[in-house]
């Protein structure tokens, strides 16, 4: 039983291991308080909580993968509800100690671990009767401590899902002493206290892992997604450590506007990765692209404001490009009969036309076509797919 017990640890460990080996190593101050509550001489029912403040420094993955050495320095109290009888006791205490955390899955947003480690337990007796109190009692010393427990870490995240430097970490702790004294009454069982704290942490410096060399963390590749051995992760042409940093782009989604064209293609032309309106100024021959935010009045070919300031990226993009011509495509959704649908599409596709044309455009380098609800970019199954099928389409032809 043991040894199975000890070959599913260590599977455990090995496996955790691999994934946990692609995450960073930071530096992490906190503060923080909870409760406490004695285990000494004094009796169960007459015991009452304590409180505890703290701060420490944890150095997330500082030794392996995993383990993180913690250094902590807490102040904390425990006593009886009354003083003056038989073990009744107050005892003030001050524990630096340093304890190692194992942090035994990948990360994530909620991290589990257990610790332990070893500090120095300074007491101080604040209330005693010295006639119950043992002979050889000290009311004013320090002890070995030796805190053992496990807790969890919570790592807060933005508004875009994204890991943020600021963490929540709850812990469960039982600090061990090597003395008698914390309640003076002596039992021949050294006396110790639990404690419950919670804390507020905050990442104050990051040693960047970057396997891939793509300008981004491992730790911060596992939070978006990305792959730590693959630098362009989507294959759009741009590193993942520039699409987070300098284009705000997604790392895993090569057309992240969701317009039609590759971050890095428009990245490369001066398009903006973001804006799925000006796409059209990074197609190639033989390519389409569908400029959705088209709008006209219902019912008929007239265009609104909105469409006009959309048109001016498709403006832009015949004024940079002398030799390029487009087929103009309209299309519409499957409600209604369709011949008013084919009729309305082609309406709409001559109204885009015309409106370039008034802009300076040769007419000779824009055909135009009506497709009705016959070419659909996604089935006409619900109000969102039928607004994404009313769309006006520019293809590329030279």
């Amino acid at each position: 039983m043991k040894r199975n017990l000890l070959i599913c640890l260590l599977g455990l460990l090995f496996g955790c291991g691999t994934l946990l080996s692609q995450s960073g190593r930071s530096i992490n101050v906190g503060v923080g308080g909870g409760l406490t509550r004695g285990v000494n001489e004094s009796i169960d029912g007459e015991r009452s909580l304590g409180s505890e403040f703290g701060v420490m420094v944890l150095f997330h993955n500082g030794i392996l993968p995993g383990l993180s050495p913690e250094l902590s320095f807490q102040v904390a109290s425990n006593k009886t509800a009354d003083l003056g009888g038989f073990s009744q006791y107050q005892t003030n205490y001050i524990t630096p100690d340093l304890r190692l955390r194992f942090y035994p899955l990948p990360s994530s947003a909620w991290m589990p671990y257990i610790s332990a480690g070893v500090g120095l337990m300074i007491y101080d007796n604040k209330s005693f009767d010295p006639l119950n109190m043992s002979v050889d009692a000290t009311l004013n010393s320090a002890s070995l401590a030796i805190p053992i427990g496990a807790g969890v870490t919570y790592f807060i995240k933005d508004d875009n899902n994204q890991p943020t430097n600021w963490m929540f970490d709850l812990s469960i702790q039982s600090h061990l002493t090597s003395t008698d004294d914390l309640n003076p009454i002596h039992d021949g069982v050294n006396d110790a206290y639990w404690d419950a704290r919670l804390s507020v942490m905050y990442r104050v410096y990051t040693f960047e892992k970057d396997t891939d060399g793509d300008g981004l963390s491992d730790i911060d590749e596992i939070s978006y997604g990305s792959d730590v051995n693959n630098p362009d992760s989507d294959g759009d042409g741009l590193l993942d450590g520039e699409e987070v940093h300098n284009y705000k782009t997604n790392p895993v989604k090569a057309d992240t506007d969701d317009g039609g064209v590759n971050d890095g293609i428009e990245v490369r032309l001066g398009a903006n990765p973001l804006d799925p309106d000006d796409d059209i100024l990074s197609i190639g021959a033989g390519q389409k692209i569908a400029l959705r935010a088209i709008e006209f009045n219902t019912g008929d070919s007239t265009l609104t404001k909105q469409s006009e300031r959309i048109l001016g990226f498709a403006l832009k993009a015949f004024q940079a490009v002398n030799d390029i011509t487009f087929e103009i495509s309209g299309h519409t959704d499957d409600v209604g009969a369709r011949d008013m649908n084919m009729s309305l599409s082609s309406g709409r596709a001559n109204a885009v036309k015309a409106w370039l044309v008034t802009h300076g455009i040769a007419e000779s380098r824009m055909t135009t076509r009506g497709a009705g609800p016959d070419e659909p970019l996604v089935p006409n199954s619900n109000p969102e797919n039928r607004q994404r099928n009313r769309r006006v389409q520019f293809m590329r032809t030279k």
